[in-house]
């Protein structure tokens, strides 16, 4: 079977890669990327899934939120009720090209973002990679790559307090190449959406990750943890990928 290609579209200025699925009306899975240089990082990753989704018969619309990767807006434009706003408009689009929405799948501060749309959107299923499902949690891993990279360059770390009295101010940091805004970190700070309790949740963590920002989860009915054998792919440079993440994960959205 030859697989209709990968295409890129905008919606209303939101970039979006739609990996179509190879017959009409066939279901399609929203994907949620990571924030900053780990959206980079995993795109191969995650164009691999998009194939692989494919091939079994399944589309994925990966999305790049305003004001990252190639959407409209610069860094001020990074705000969550807008990310929001960014979702419902994919998940509109695939209604009316005739495409169900078969779930929302995230990784990293994507699996909030797909947690906190779950509700709005009648999601029939979630898929989390390694998700940060707190604000509070993603902002303490930007400060600590920020005091980590700092002492790399042997410079002097500024203590995280420090770092977020800073952004408390109204000042905006630098972090790993990508501009926290002390806007967004806001955003962050109210960040904590409520697990779904209308759809099954699949949560795959990395062996070598501790799971930071998703505790308790195990706890709730709903949900299935996971582990893979993968390296944090979203963080390494070069063209890193998880080829048993990615087929349990569309073996997975091929049942649903």
């Amino acid at each position: 079977m030859t697989l209709p290609p990968a295409r890129g579209l905008f919606l209303d200025g939101v970039f979006a890669l739609f990996h179509p699925p190879p017959t009409v009306g066939g279901g399609v899975v929203v994907y949620l990327p990571p924030f900053g240089e780990e959206m980079n990082r995993a795109r191969r990753s995650i164009f691999l899934l998009g194939r692989a989704l494919a091939a079994g018969g399944i589309g994925l619309l990966a999305l790049d939120p305003r004001g990252t990767g190639d959407s409209a807006g610069d860094e001020t434009a990074q705000r969550w009720p807008v990310w929001r706003e960014d979702v419902a408009a994919a998940a509109l689009w695939l209604e009316t090209a005739g495409h169900p929405l078969l779930g929302l799948m995230g990784l990293r501060l994507g699996a909030a973002l797909a947690v906190d749309m779950a509700n709005p959107l009648a999601a029939k299923r979630l898929v989390l990679w390694e998700p940060l499902l707190s604000g509070q949690a993603q902002l303490a891993h930007l400060l600590r790559l920020r005091t980590i990279a700092r002492r790399l360059r042997g410079e002097r770390a500024e203590p995280a307090a420090s770092l977020e009295a800073r952004l408390l101010a109204g000042e905006d940091l630098v972090i790993s190449g990508s501009v926290l805004t002390a806007a967004f970190a806001s955003d962050l700070r109210r960040l904590a959406p409520p697990l779904p309790k209308t759809c099954p949740i699949h949560l795959f963590r990395s062996r070598e990750e501790s799971g930071e920002g998703a505790g308790g989860v195990e706890e709730e009915a709903q949900v299935t943890v996971d582990r893979f054998p993968a390296p944090a792919f979203w963080m390494l440079e070069g063209k890193q990928a998880a080829p048993e993440l990615i087929a349990r994960t569309t073996a997975l959205w091929s049942v649903s």
